[in-house]
């Protein structure tokens, strides 16, 4: 029958008793002080080592566990003489290095400790545990160009360590190296086809170099075992959106807005999706719950407003702008859109003061100009519609539709250049409807025309 395990004050009493048998026995007393470390009784751990010490000066492992009980027992300047002697002893020694690296970690001396740590990693390639240390230490103080440096040289020497690839793919991605990172996770993969964490890790480097396509595979397999992971299904569903597949992303995010309905990202995306895919009611609901929810956007006013108007809700569109300038006066886009709604609904002269409101704010704002122009030309005051038209020129002199209207004034308000400015016309628009006009003009009308 297997013996019942004693507890640790039995057995430590025991070893005692031997001791007292054999008091040169230095493996009883290596045993005793590791159970009083393990016990966290460093000073009597550190009466076993000098016991031992008092033997055989020269045993290293004993002056590295006296010097490691001796700083725990707050003692350091015993304790880094204690390892002094060590290295002495054993000048290549990697325990007596980790030992000094631990020592002048608990006396916050990080570069001394990096020294220590990576004189140990050379000396001990098999043990990776090592430069795992070093990287993590350089990741905390954000030096992640050296925990690369790290990482590389593990798996040089270890080719299939899991953690280190996954640890340097993470790193490249920080440093936005995307192709490095995701060649790191592929070859997580290789070796384990199951990690999903990779998989999500590959389609996220996937995703910020554009290739869309080739990330869905990937996040479809990591979501499959993360069914509540939050970025990786919002990514899925952009990279969806990225290739047109209107429907699948739909599909996604309405799932998660359903989940949480609060959340700006989610019913932003769905806001977009839903006008890329023609969906525009939807689009419009969607918009006037963000703008609602985040009032001190003026674009989410002007989005929602947009929507409204292309949907002919032409009263709704004037309230939300409306209110929009109780929160946001003086915005130009919002007087314009104001300006386009009006004139659409007749009123012509309302239209005209919301187009001036825009000018005033920015002298060189061309739809501005564009709409007063437009104004003036329904409530026939064409020489206020001639400059309007002027200051267009100047802002964008190839426009060929206001080109073309400007020779048209020019001749009915008997000014000069008006064959000059027909011609002007068939040369920088040769082929449109503006220069098939503007040919007639000179062909059947130039006699009229003053040259």
């Amino acid at each position: 029958m297997l013996e019942k395990p004693r507890n640790l004050p039995l057995l430590l009493q025991e070893l005692k008793e031997k001791v007292g048998e054999f008091p040169n026995d230095l493996s009883l007393l290596y045993k005793i002080g590791r159970f009083q470390a393990r016990n966290n009784d460093w000073k009597e751990a550190a009466t076993a080592y000098k016991k031992i010490l008092e033997i055989d000066s020269r045993q290293t492992p004993a002056l590295i566990e006296l010097g490691v009980a001796l700083s725990r027992l707050g003692k350091t300047e015993e304790a880094r003489f204690q390892l002094e002697r060590a290295m002495e002893v054993s000048p290549n020694s990697p325990g007596v290095f980790l030992a000094f690296a631990a020592w002048f970690e608990a006396t916050g001396n990080v570069e001394q400790q990096i020294v220590f740590l990576q004189r140990a990693a050379t000396l001990c390639p098999e043990k990776p545990e090592i430069r795992i240390k070093i990287a993590e230490i350089f990741i905390k103080f954000h030096d992640n160009k050296r925990a690369i440096e790290q990482y590389e040289a593990l798996v040089q020497v270890n080719p299939n360590l899991e953690a280190a690839r996954f640890s340097l793919g993470v790193l490249f991605m920080k440093e936005g190296r995307s192709e490095d990172a995701a060649t790191q996770f592929q070859k997580v993969i290789e070796k384990n086809p199951s990690s999903r964490d990779a998989y999500l890790n590959l389609a996220l480097c996937l995703y910020r170099e554009g290739k869309y396509f080739a990330a869905i595979p990937y996040f479809v397999f990591a979501l499959k075992g993360m069914k509540k992971h939050f970025k990786g299904r919002m990514l899925l569903a952009k990279c969806y959106e990225k290739i047109n597949d209107w429907d699948r992303a739909l599909v996604i995010l309405e799932k998660l807005a359903e989940e949480v309905d609060t959340d700006q990202e989610i019913n932003q995306s769905l806001a977009e999706i839903y006008e890329k895919s023609n969906e525009i009611d939807s689009a419009a609901e969607m918009w006037g719950k963000i703008r609602k929810a985040f009032p001190q956007r003026a674009d989410y006013f002007l989005k929602h407003a947009r929507l409204l108007f292309l949907l002919g809700k032409h009263q709704a569109t004037e309230d939300c702008l409306k209110e929009m300038f109780l929160r946001h006066p003086g915005n130009i886009e919002g007087h314009e859109l104001l300006g386009d709604v009006l004139f659409s609904s007749g009123r012509y002269i309302d239209s005209l003061n919301e187009y001036r409101k825009t000018v005033m704010s920015n002298e060189n704002y061309l739809n501005g100009w564009t709409g007063i122009a437009r104004a003036y030309r329904i409530l026939k005051e064409k020489s206020e519609e001639y400059k309007a038209i002027h200051k267009i020129l100047i802002l964008n002199p190839g426009d060929p539709e206001f080109l073309f209207r400007s020779a048209q004034l020019e001749k009915e308000l008997k000014l000069p250049t008006s064959l000059e400015r027909f011609r002007q016309v068939v040369n920088l628009c040769p082929g449109t409807k503006y220069a098939q006009e503007a040919e007639y003009y000179i062909r059947h009308a130039g006699k009229n025309c003053l040259s």
